[in-house]
């Protein structure tokens, strides 16, 4: 059987190609962040009031490292984004994410 032209050249050359994916993907697949796991928590707060106090935002991350079953921490460091404009229901409201560093 004379093999078929394709795009790339005749059949075997793209199945060639084909056959060297799965490699390229179990190489990528080894590489996995070693990076600790974090903390990060959404807080909401009715649009236009004042932002999370730090004892909340300190709470909520403690909360969340026991749900990850880690173990307490300190929660000195952290950062915070927002506020985000949303909407859930009807109900305007400003979201923050914090996140531990």
């Amino acid at each position: 059987m004379v093999p078929r032209k394709t795009h790339c050249g005749n059949r075997s050359r793209a199945a060639e190609e084909l056959a060297k994916a799965p490699a390229a993907i179990e190489a990528d697949a080894g590489v996995i962040s070693s990076a600790a796991p974090k903390a990060l928590v959404l807080l909401r707060v009715p649009r236009g009031a004042p932002s999370p106090a730090d004892e909340s935002i300190r709470a909520a991350i403690q909360a969340d490292r026991r749900r990850l079953g880690l173990a307490p921490a300190n929660g000195e460091q952290y950062r915070v984004a927002g506020p985000y404009r949303i909407e859930i229901g009807g109900e305007a409201l400003d979201e923050y994410v914090a996140w531990e560093v």
